[in-house]
């Protein structure tokens, strides 16, 4: 199973947005529809939103993949994640979301390449 963290790119982007680089509306632009997923199905985090500083951070999790609808399943609900770690061609997307400014980022991508 490969993995690919993606938190050096988040330090890397609120960098910028502190500095003035990036404007909160280009890294606050959360859809509903993960909004929402993150809401029913996310797992609230310790840890404050790193650009409001509310306590509204969840992480919810998508799988792609072979049998899966085309535009992803949320994992958690009648999808489990540990159904999906020996299955290949199914990738895994952790995402992290404030319910309030509506702050994601992409911090993890697991999975599993489809056969050749």
């Amino acid at each position: 199973m490969t993995s690919v963290d993606h938190r050096l790119l988040r330090r890397r982007t609120l960098r910028a947005l502190e500095r003035g680089l990036l404007a909160r509306e280009e890294v606050c632009d959360a859809s509903h529809e993960l909004a929402r997923a993150a809401d029913t199905f996310g797992a609230a985090l310790s840890s404050a939103c790193p650009v409001c500083h509310q306590p509204s951070l969840r992480e919810v999790a998508f799988a792609f993949g072979r049998g899966l609808p085309p535009q992803g399943q949320v994992v958690g609900g009648l999808l489990q994640e540990e159904q999906l770690t020996s299955v290949e061609g199914v990738r895994l997307f952790r995402v992290e979301v404030c319910l309030e400014c509506r702050w994601n980022f992409l911090l993890e991508e697991r999975g599993q390449a489809a056969p050749s």
